[in-house]
């Protein structure tokens, strides 16, 4: 158990690294972008929300990555994909009637050909209930298939659930 637990802790010390990483290539993008701009406004500092908005960032991709792992354990012979678009059945990107946004799945599970799990990881505390209406919304209206990016074809997640994983 000791060694489980080490690992686990090793998965999500790698994970937070990762998305430190993410967030740091973002940073230096946004600074190569503003660098150029007008210096009233380059030289104005980020709000508390900007800044609670980009740690909400980081901490998320280091769930997502976290959950990844995850399922990669728990699936050792099949493929987990991130952030896969629910599609129509002809290939298109599947919209919402309401919104007339689509909607990306964290992660999808693929194995023999066939979606055997969808996962969204969330906070412990994130109200989902917009998202999860979206998401029925999109499946309702024939948005149920994603693309498998490793062969190309259609994959139907109607019978699939969409699991809400939360984390801290």
């Amino acid at each position: 158990a000791e060694k489980l637990a080490t690992k686990a802790e090793s998965a999500v010390v790698r994970a937070v690294e990762k998305a430190e990483g993410k967030a740091a290539t973002i940073e230096k993008r946004v600074e190569g972008v503003t660098a150029g701009a007008d210096s009233k406004v380059s030289n104005v500092a980020p709000t508390k929300e900007a800044e609670q908005a980009a740690k909400n960032r980081v901490e998320g991709a280091a769930r997502q990555d976290a959950a990844k792992t995850d399922l990669q354990k728990a699936h050792p012979d099949a493929s987990v994909q991130s952030e896969r678009t629910l599609r129509t059945a002809d290939g298109k990107k599947a919209v919402d009637p309401l919104t007339e946004t689509g909607r990306r799945i964290d992660n999808v599970v693929i194995q023999d050909g066939k979606a055997v799990r969808s996962v969204e990881t969330t906070s412990m505390t994130a109200d989902k209930a917009a998202q999860i209406a979206k998401e029925n919304r999109i499946r309702e209206s024939g948005g149920t298939f994603v693309r498998d990016k490793e062969t190309g074809k259609l994959i139907d997640l109607k019978d699939v659930p969409t699991e809400l994983d939360r984390r801290r």
